[in-house]
């Protein structure tokens, strides 16, 4: 059920500006570029700056934290009536384009059920050359439903060096025998185990938090220009498969055209 404005604002005691005293962040400087009015923040916007602290510094043990995740659901109708705070489009000046993006793995099989056609990728936008698919496609992260939201950036490259370590981590496409055994696999049918992506949407959003301003002046060490997108799925405007050349030279090896699986190369 929507939760209504006034109930919101009832609930969290924020007062007239939404973190309108920038010396509660770890950069300051980066939030006063604003030039939000001043106000002193209530206990409730200091207890969200530590929750968001927490999340950015121990992400995998604030994830079990689901508070976090209710907090954002309430901010959300204030979205646009704190429009410089929790519009990540407010924050443009930092990042080139409209799109935001998040590295991950996806299962193979959801790759092979994808409508639409795919193209090759050689834009600035992927640093690593790649295909990509605008197909609409609903993805559903691990976890997200306990903890509510999940972290985008408007950082192409971020995203794609997050898309290779959590591939790193899991062993995923890591040596020229993967993408052997990825080709293998395909003309097998077999569609098990999962693929490195970069996933887009744009920054607009309507479920997305954050001027990336905000979670740049919150870290003192990090600069990942966090977006959070409140919610259990997200609905993707774009799939990137980073990486290609290496599939293609799999494709090569095993005498096989990739377009009789990825259809519109």
């Amino acid at each position: 059920m929507m939760i209504k404005l006034k109930n919101i604002l009832e609930e969290l005691e924020i007062g007239k500006v939404l973190f309108g005293d920038p010396d509660w962040l770890a950069r300051p400087y980066r939030w006063k570029d604003l030039k939000i009015p001043y106000e002193a923040n209530t206990d409730d916007e200091k207890h969200l700056i530590q929750l968001l602290n927490k999340w950015m510094e121990e992400p995998h043990h604030a994830a079990k934290d689901p508070e976090l995740g209710q907090k954002l659901k309430e901010l959300l109708p204030l979205k646009s009536k704190f429009p410089r705070v929790l519009d990540p489009s407010e924050g443009r000046k930092l990042y080139d384009g409209t799109t935001l993006y998040r590295g991950t793995l996806l299962p193979l099989k959801d790759i092979m059920n994808m409508g639409g056609s795919w193209e090759h990728n050689k834009s600035a936008a992927l640093t690593n050359y790649g295909i990509s698919n605008k197909s609409s496609y609903t993805w559903s992260a691990v976890g997200s439903g306990e903890k509510g939201f999940t972290s985008f950036t408007p950082a192409d490259s971020v995203a794609e060096n997050f898309a290779v370590s959590i591939a790193s981590e899991y062993g995923v496409m890591q040596t020229k025998r993967d993408y052997d055994l990825f080709v293998k696999k395909m003309i097998n049918s077999d569609y098990t185990g999962t693929i490195p992506v970069v996933l887009e949407i744009p920054d607009t959003y309507p479920t997305a938090l954050f001027n990336p301003q905000l979670t740049v002046a919150l870290s003192e060490w990090f600069a990942e220009y966090e977006v959070l997108v409140v919610g259990d799925s997200v609905k993707i405007s774009k799939v990137n498969i980073i990486n290609w050349d290496y599939y293609e030279k799999a494709f090569e090896k095993a005498g096989v055209d990739p377009a009789q699986y990825f259809k519109g190369l």
